[in-house]
C-alpha cells in the first residue's frame, strides 16, 4: 500500500478538521441569512433576479445547492433547526441581528461543504505553483500548509460559515493561470472575484501590467478583453432589473452600531461615533493604492513569480489597511499570497502568523464565542448561559449600539483594530525589503533537501542526495535549479 505524501497528508488534516467542527460552529447572523435567502428563493418568496447582481452571486456557490441538498435530507433525517423561543432568552444575540431560529447542525454542515472544497482548492492551487516554480515539493508543501492548517482559515469557513473563501479562490485562480499563460482564463477568474466581492478590484491594474511586462501587449489585451467582456455578462442582469425598478442591493445598515472591525478606525468611532470616516477613508484607499500601483510599475522585482506575487499582495495589504470597516473574514484575502511571502524572511513569516491569530482572537470575541455555538444550544444551554452572563459586563454594544464611556471591550477591540493595521504595515515593507535579500538566504528558507521546508537548512556542501519517504526526492542537481531560479527571480 503506497504512503501518502507530506501534502497529502496537510489536505487530509485540513478536511478532517473542517468537517468536524463544520456542524457545531455557526455565526448565528450570516448562517441564518443564508438559511432564509435559500428558503426564500426556492419558496418563491424572493426573485431570483434579486441574486444576480455583484455579491449576490455568491449564494449560486454556495447558499442554494445546501439549501436544495438540506430539503432533500431533512425530509428523510429532519431538520435540526432550532427555534429560539425554546432556549433560554438569553442565549437570544439581540439586536442588530435577531435571529428568529437556529438553521441547526444539518444546515451548517452543508453550507459550509463548499467553502471547505474552495480552502483545499486554495492549498492544492499554491503547491502546484510553488512545486512548479522551485521544483521542491517541501516547499510546495509549506506553503500550502500555511493555509490550509491556518486556524483563521478553518475558522472562517468552518467555524464561522462567512464564504470569503471563494472571492479569494477566484483571486488564486487569476494568479495561478497567469503564471501558466492562459491570460483569458486569468481576467474570467478575477472578473468572477470581483463579482463575489469587490476588493478584487484593486487586482486589475497589477494583472493587467503584469502580463504586459512579461508575455506583452496582445498577451495584455487579451485578458483584458475577457475580463470586461464576462464583467459585463455577470452586470447585465442588474442593468436589466435596475431598469425595471427590480433589484435592490442587500442592505449594509448595522442600525447605529459604529465598530470598524480589525481597523485603526475602531479606535475613532467606537469613542466618537458620529465620526464620518467615509471621505477620509476614500481619500486613503486612493492614495495608498496610487503609491502601490507605482511601486508596481517603477520597483517591482524582474522575476516574474515574485513580481506576480508582490504585486497581488500588496493592493489588497494597502486596502485593509485604510479601509473603513475590515472584518476579520477579509484578512484571508491575503493570505495566500501573504504565505508565498513568507519565503521573504522572518518577519514576513512572523507577520503573516501575527496576523492570522489576531484576527482570529479578535472575531471570537467581538461576536462572544457562546453564540457560535448555538446549533448545540440544547444539549449545552446552562453552560452558554454561564459565560455569557460572566462577559456581559464587557460588551461592547449590549443592545446593538456601542455603550457610552471608556471600557475594556472598548480598549481591547481599539487596540486590535490598530495593532492589525501596524501589522499589515510591517508585511508590506518585509516583502518590499525582502527582495533584497540574497539567494543563498532564500535558499537557506526553501531548505531544499533539509526536509524542514521553512527552517534552516544545512550547509550548501553537505547537501548530496536526500530521499524523504513522503516527498519527491531531492537531488543535488535540484539544488543547482531552485538556485538558478532564485537568482533569477529575487
Amino acid at each position: 500500500m503506497a504512503k501518502i505524501s507530506k501534502f497529502q497528508a496537510v489536505l487530509v488534516t485540513g478536511l478532517a478538521i473542517r468537517l468536524a467542527m463544520a456542524p457545531f460552529f455557526a455565526h448565528p447572523s450570516d448562517v441564518y441569512s443564508w438559511y432564509y435567502n435559500g428558503e426564500n428563493l426556492l419558496n418563491g418568496t424572493q426573485s431570483i433576479w434579486y441574486f444576480l447582481q455583484p455579491y449576490n452571486y455568491s449564494f449560486f456557490l454556495f447558499v442554494f445547492p445546501a439549501t436544495i441538498a438540506f430539503r432533500v435530507i431533512s425530509s428523510m433525517t429532519g431538520t435540526y433547526s432550532i427555534p429560539m423561543t425554546s432556549l433560554d432568552p438569553r442565549l437570544n444575540p439581540g439586536a442588530p441581528w435577531n435571529i428568529p431560529i437556529v438553521p441547526g447542525l444539518l444546515f451548517d454542515l452543508l453550507v459550509k461543504l463548499p467553502l471547505i472544497a474552495s480552502d483545499l482548492i486554495i492549498g492544492v492551487l499554491l503547491y502546484k505553483v510553488v512545486k512548479k516554480h522551485f521544483g521542491d515539493a517541501n516547499a510546495a508543501t509549506s506553503i500550502s500548509m500555511l493555509w490550509v492548517l491556518n486556524p483563521l482559515t478553518i475558522w472562517v469557513s468552518s467555524g464561522w460559515g462567512m464564504f470569503d473563501t471563494l472571492p479569494v479562490l477566484f483571486t488564486v485562480l487569476a494568479f495561478y493561470f497567469v503564471l501558466e499563460e492562459r491570460f483569458g482564463v486569468a481576467g474570467i477568474s478575477l472578473s468572477v472575484a470581483m463579482m463575489l466581492k469587490y476588493y478584487g478590484v484593486v487586482l486589475v491594474f497589477p494583472l493587467v501590467f503584469i502580463v504586459w511586462r512579461f508575455y506583452g501587449k496582445k498577451a495584455a489585451i487579451r485578458g483584458i478583453f475577457w475580463m470586461c467582456l464576462s464583467s459585463f455578462g455577470f452586470l447585465v442582469p442588474l442593468i436589466a432589473g435596475a431598469a425595471k425598478g427590480g433589484i435592490s442591493p442587500l442592505s449594509t445598515s448595522m442600525n447605529g452600531l459604529r465598530y470598524s472591525g480589525l481597523s485603526f478606525w475602531s479606535s475613532i468611532t467606537l469613542f466618537w461615533p458620529t465620526t464620518d470616516q467615509l471621505l477620509i477613508s476614500g481619500v486613503l484607499i486612493v492614495f495608498s493604492l496610487l503609491g502601490v500601483y507605482t511601486w508596481i510599475a517603477v520597483k517591482s522585482p524582474n522575476g516574474k513569480f515574485h513580481a506576480s506575487s508582490i504585486a497581488f499582495a500588496l493592493p489588497i495589504t494597502a486596502l485593509l489597511s485604510v479601509y473603513w470597516f475590515v472584518g476579520e473574514n477579509f484578512i484571508i484575502w491575503i493570505l495566500p499570497f501573504a504565505a508565498i511571502l513568507t519565503l521573504r524572511g522572518k518577519i514576513a513569516k512572523a507577520g503573516y502568523w501575527l496576523i492570522s491569530l489576531l484576527a482570529l482572537l479578535t472575531s471570537v470575541t467581538n461576536s462572544l464565542v457562546p453564540y457560535y455555538l448555538l446549533p448545540v444550544a440544547p444539549w449545552i444551554g446552562s453552560f452558554l448561559v454561564s459565560i455569557i452572563v460572566a462577559i456581559s459586563p464587557y460588551k461592547v454594544a449590549p443592545q446593538g449600539t456601542v455603550s457610552t464611556g471608556v471600557g475594556l471591550g472598548k480598549v481591547f477591540l481599539s487596540a486590535g483594530g490598530i495593532l492589525s493595521t501596524l501589522i499589515l504595515i510591517l508585511l508590506a515593507i518585509s516583502w518590499v525589503r525582502g527582495q533584497h535579500r540574497s539567494s543563498d538566504e532564500l535558499h537557506q528558507d526553501l531548505s531544499v533537501g533539509g526536509g524542514r521546508p521553512m527552517g534552516r537548512s544545512a550547509p550548501v556542501a553537505q547537501v548530496k542526495t536526500v530521499t524523504d519517504a513522503h516527498s519527491l526526492p531531492v537531488q543535488s542537481g535540484l539544488f543547482s535549479l531552485v538556485e538558478s531560479r532564485l537568482r533569477r527571480e529575487f
